[in-house]
């Protein structure tokens, strides 16, 4: 995984987060979630450590960013291409 802060608005509802943003930031300050100013915005706006959020959302966010492989001939699901990867590896 590639990208390791992810904002409040990028969490909102992911696996079983609550779906609002004070929601999220009430579970992040409970939890002490790991957190640092957004980058590129004024107020207070905060980005989360993937490192310190639940092993669930870590998981969810982990499978967001694999790419799914896609059959050329039938345009079905071919199988993740990490999983397909290790197979020739």
């Amino acid at each position: 995984m590639k990208k390791e802060w992810f904002t409040t608005a990028e969490l909102l509802g992911m696996a079983g987060l609550p779906k609002t943003r004070q929601g999220v930031n009430k579970r992040a300050r409970e939890d002490g979630w790991e957190k640092r100013g957004h980058k590129g915005v004024q107020g207070r706006g905060v980005e989360y450590s993937l490192y310190s959020l639940p092993e669930l959302v870590q998981h969810s966010l982990s499978l967001q960013e694999t790419p799914l492989i896609l059959s050329s001939t039938s345009g079905r699901y071919a199988g993740r291409l990490d999983s397909d990867l290790s197979t020739v590896l």
